[in-house]
């Protein structure tokens, strides 16, 4: 008995990685997590162990050796890059394809909006406004805005998801995460033809929108540069959020997953986007996850 108190280690190897069979981790469970020293890749963690549920932390959590989609910080504020998209209730880290997008559809139902007309005289006058002006989202356009919305025949609300394919009525007629100031003649001219690229037969062309056909020979309308991402964005978030109001034919006609994966690349959220998403939750009870969710486009 003696000589087997004084033979056995009463402490592991300190050259000892507690993943091998070294008999002294086992039993051994100092953070009381449930799972001994020889399996735990932090044993002085309660919250770090194989199979643990990952947090949006910067920290490899479940000891997979990887940090899960989102955790890096890519604009090196010392922030992991999932942290907004947490917060808000959007991050799902293991889910991909149909159960992400059904992740999403659930956690989007808070918004809840039935006076159009309140809405977009609040987008107007105060999300979209600054230094007294509202922009044209398609050509770049201003025209100054006091506490009135401006006339219609100056700007109109455009619906990025058109109206007559599934946006008619409230809510998706009101949910500002798809609707931007536009200049009156350019949304005349966008009316409810699909986003797409034109590669010939340009019949309108303003501040770098136009209409014309593409590749196909279709007729879509190409939103400037700097809006591509946006109109990505708000796309895939309608079809998320109301998938289940819409026909077949009217998803696919609008809906283009590839090149708005590649238009949010192209166009990534800026902070301008980010704090706009941000006021809408606040003023209609749900952001859009993919302004707020860097990469979450490209796992749906």
């Amino acid at each position: 008995m003696l000589f087997f108190l004084l033979g056995c280690p009463t402490e592991d190897d300190p050259t000892d990685s507690d993943t091998d069979s070294d008999a002294a981790c086992v039993g051994v469970d100092e953070d009381q997590d449930g799972v001994d020293a020889c399996t735990d890749c932090d044993d002085d963690d309660a919250g770090r162990f194989p199979g643990a549920v990952e947090l949006c932390n910067g920290i490899d959590d479940n000891c997979d050796d990887a940090l899960a989609w989102g955790e890096d910080d890519s604009d090196g504020d010392q922030l992991a890059d999932c942290l907004t998209c947490d917060e808000q209730g959007f991050w799902y880290p293991e889910l991909e394809g149909q159960d992400l997008r059904d992740a999403l559809h659930e956690a989007t139902k808070g918004l809840s909006c039935s006076d159009y007309s309140t809405v977009t005289t609040w987008m107007f006058t105060k999300l979209d406004k600054a230094d007294g002006e509202v922009e044209c989202v398609y050509t770049g356009r201003t025209t100054a805005v006091g506490s009135t919305k401006p006339s219609q025949g100056d700007m109109n609300t455009e619906h990025t998801w058109p109206q007559s394919y599934g946006a008619s009525s409230s809510p998706m007629k009101c949910d500002v995460n798809h609707l931007y100031p536009t200049d009156s003649d350019a949304n005349n001219r966008r009316g409810s033809f699909p986003f797409g690229e034109v590669t010939s037969s340009i019949t309108w062309n303003e501040g770098g929108s136009m209409v014309g056909n593409d590749a196909t020979g279709g007729t879509v309308f190409e939103p400037r540069d700097v809006h591509k991402g946006n109109v990505a964005r708000s796309m895939l978030y309608f079809w998320v959020r109301y998938e289940d109001r819409l026909e077949t034919s009217e998803i696919s006609t609008q809906l283009d997953q590839d090149l708005y994966t590649q238009w949010d690349v192209d166009d990534p959220a800026d902070e301008v986007e980010i704090e706009r998403s941000l006021a809408i939750g606040d003023y209609l009870g749900s952001a859009n996850p993919f302004v707020l969710c860097p990469g979450l486009v490209d796992r749906i």
